[in-house]
């Protein structure tokens, strides 16, 4: 299945759970690579998933981030209802708007931040924005498989 950006409003929610098992396996190498990190995520209290697309991502998040709140944000995109069924039970949030414009007004703060597939929509301004809303001892995750 080639993969498509997952703010492409033509995936299916089957097609969104695949893109979540193969970011999933990419985790679980990054964790194989970098001992002691899937600890500091199994602990993580608040996570931010930049640029969500349908929400696949926050099926994977919720796995190796299990006490976490998670805040999606994608501008175009909402989340699967097939995707939130999957979640139920978890303390899930999320917002409508650019990433831009959540980095600027959200007064949040996250242990970690997901960028999964976001390069396109993430400006330097963004970086600097973000930097502010990362605790000091955060993780900023970017995850992307057209490298």
């Amino acid at each position: 299945m080639p993969f498509e950006p997952f703010g492409d409003l033509n995936n299916t929610p089957e097609e969104a759970i695949g893109y979540s098992e193969f970011y999933e396996s990419t985790l679980k190498f990054h964790f194989s690579c970098h001992p002691g990190v899937e600890q500091f995520f199994t602990n993580a209290r608040k996570v931010c998933d930049l640029a969500c697309g349908r929400g696949a991502s926050a099926i994977f998040i919720a796995k190796f981030c299990p006490q976490a709140r998670i805040v999606t944000v994608d501008r175009v995109a909402t989340p699967f209802p097939e995707i939130i069924q999957q979640l139920q039970g978890r303390h899930i949030r999320h917002e409508r708007t650019s990433v831009s414009r959540f980095l600027k007004d959200t007064g949040d703060t996250f242990d970690i931040a997901f960028l999964v597939r976001a390069p396109n929509v993430i400006y330097p301004e963004d970086c600097v924005n973000l930097a502010k809303h990362i605790k000091g001892a955060g993780y900023v995750l970017e995850l992307n498989d057209d490298e």
